[in-house]
């Protein structure tokens, strides 16, 4: 992690289209320049709404997603909608089994709704957080998770210079739909038992506030990645004021303006954000284009520091 911080589908080191009018074929952003994993003078974190982990170590798709982090330099990638329930998952399987040997070192935080009482392996929600390389060697603590035992959040704590600690959080904010199978449905069920009478997306802003404010009591610099489901360009937002009310900064709105491109393929608005703390200094940033990983239906969103 550099003091800055104290492909499958072709065309990773590629040309950007950078347009104020993007669709769904272009990225968005500054250039996104080619980058080898290892390199100290620069760490590149990624967020991707994944949209379903593979539940088995066979799946194609692992060996897609172990080639598009090493083709685009990834030393951090925060992970949601995991849609994975690990107590179900054999151990073959299991992120920290899965992808042992495919680098020199890597180390997972990952959190998924403990209380569903379910056999099935798969289940809606979850996060996880991914270090690749180096960097881990600057990990403090990982598994700074949603103490409600939901799976709302994920986080891993670095040393970086100077004394500083960073703290990534990798978090996922549900809709409140109905629907006990849904994120917003199973989040209901757990508040409703425990006779809290907030909505889930009401809750998960509050808790997760509380969660970050006592990392910045203790000194703490922030990233938060998060999917939303909720404007992130518009500044009265529910999300967007618990933003500014922690003393984050967007640095997509405030570098590229309110013109943000969505970030759900089916979608008009950009619901996957980036924030961090003022004294943390990004180089570049900006959103791939959709094919640029296809297993997902949300843009990869990144940021070099």
């Amino acid at each position: 992690m550099n003091s800055n911080m104290a492909h499958p589908h072709g065309s990773m080191g590629g040309p950007d289209t950078e347009s104020h009018s993007p669709t769904n074929l272009h990225r968005y952003g500054h250039p996104f320049k080619q980058k080898h994993r290892g390199d100290e003078n620069m760490t590149r974190l990624m967020h991707i709404n994944i949209n379903h982990f593979p539940l088995t170590h066979n799946r194609m798709e692992n060996q897609n997603f172990r080639r598009f982090l090493d083709e685009s330099g990834t030393d951090i990638v925060t992970l949601v909608e995991m849609n994975v329930n690990w107590k179900q998952i054999p151990a073959q399987d299991r992120l920290e089994y899965r992808t042992k040997g495919w680098w020199n070192h890597s180390r997972w935080s990952y959190s998924y709704n403990r209380h569903a009482q379910t056999s099935s392996r798969s289940l809606q929600g979850g996060t996880a957080l991914l270090t690749i390389g180096d960097t881990t060697c600057r990990i403090w603590t990982s598994n700074l998770n949603d103490p409600t035992g939901l799976g709302r959040w994920t986080g891993t704590r670095y040393k970086g210079r100077g004394q500083r600690f960073i703290s990534i959080v990798s978090a996922y904010k549900p809709h409140d739909n109905p629907g006990i199978a849904t994120v917003g449905g199973q989040h209901e069920t757990f508040l409703v038992q425990h006779n809290d009478k907030r909505k889930p997306s009401t809750a998960f802003l509050e808790d997760i506030s509380q969660f970050i404010q006592k990392l910045q009591e203790k000194g703490d610099l922030i990233i938060l990645n998060m999917d939303a489901n909720d404007d992130l360009s518009n500044a009265n937002s529910h999300t967007s004021q618990a933003i500014r009310e922690l003393g984050l900064l967007h640095p997509m709105l405030d570098s590229f303006g309110p013109q943000l491109p969505n970030t759900y393929r089916d979608g008009t608005d950009p619901i996957d954000g980036m924030f961090i703390s003022p004294a943390l200094k990004p180089s570049a940033m900006g959103y791939l284009a959709f094919p640029d990983y296809g297993k997902s239906d949300h843009r990869v969103l990144w940021m070099d520091f």
